[in-house]
C-alpha cells in the first residue's frame, strides 16, 4: 500500500526511520539502505514522502510495524499537521490484513504462471525477494502452494534459487 512518510531520522550508513501519516495509525516504518538508494539516495529528517510499505519481518515488527520497499520522492502529498501527543500504535489486526492482502497477491501471481522463482514474485508483487519467499513460504507451510529447491552443484548447503507453483505438476513439462 501507498502511504505518506515523515522522515525523522537519515542515518549515514544510507538507512532511514519515518512515520507513517495515517490518520487512523500512525506507526514507524524502516526504510532500508537499499530502499533509500534506489531511489536516489536523497532523504532527509522532516521530508515529507510516498513510499509503498509492507509489514516488517515478524522480529522486527513490534516497535517498527512497517517496511518501505520502494519510494515515490516525486509523489509525496503533505499532510496537514495535527497535534496529536503520541501516535497511536498499530493494531496486530492492520499487520495482519497488510500480511493477507499480500499473500493474496503472491497466490494471484504463482496461480497464473505455471511456477515462478521468489526473485519473480518479488518483482510482480513490488516487495523485496525476502518479503515474497515469506509469503509464498505461509502458503506452502499451509499446503496450499508447492516448493521445489534448486541447486546448481551439489555439496551446497541452500537452494541457488527456490521455485514456487501452485501445484507440483506445474513443474512437469505437459508431455501432450
Amino acid at each position: 500500500m501507498i502511504k505518506n512518510l515523515l522522515i525523522v531520522n537519515a542515518h549515514e550508513h544510507g538507512f532511514a526511520f519515518a512515520w507513517v501519516q495515517d490518520e487512523n495509525t500512525p506507526a514507524q516504518c524502516f526504510i532500508p539502505a537499499y530502499v533509500v538508494a534506489e531511489s536516489g539516495g536523497n532523504v532527509s529528517a522532516g521530508d515529507t514522502i510516498s513510499a509503498t510499505i509492507a509489514p516488517n519481518f515478524a522480529d522486527k515488527s513490534a516497535g517498527t510495524p512497517w517496511q518501505a520497499v520502494k519510494l515515490h520522492l516525486n509523489n509525496a502529498q503533505p499532510e496537514p499537521q495535527k497535534a496529536t501527543a503520541e501516535p497511536a500504535p498499530i493494531t496486530q489486526q492492520a499487520i495482519d490484513d497488510a500480511r493477507a492482502e499480500l499473500d493474496n497477491r503472491v497466490m494471484d501471481f504463482v496461480s497464473d504462471t505455471a511456477y515462478a522463482t521468489t526473485s519473480e514474485i518479488a518483482s510482480a508483487c513490488n516487495v523485496d525477494q525476502r518479503t515474497a519467499g515469506n509469503s509464498a513460504q505461509r502458503w506452502f507451510n499451509k499446503d496450499k502452494m508447492a516448493r521445489a529447491d534448486v541447486y546448481r552443484k551439489s555439496g551446497l548447503s541452500k537452494p541457488s534459487f527456490v521455485l514456487y507453483a501452485s501445484d507440483a505438476q506445474n513443474f512437469l513439462e505437459d508431455e501432450q
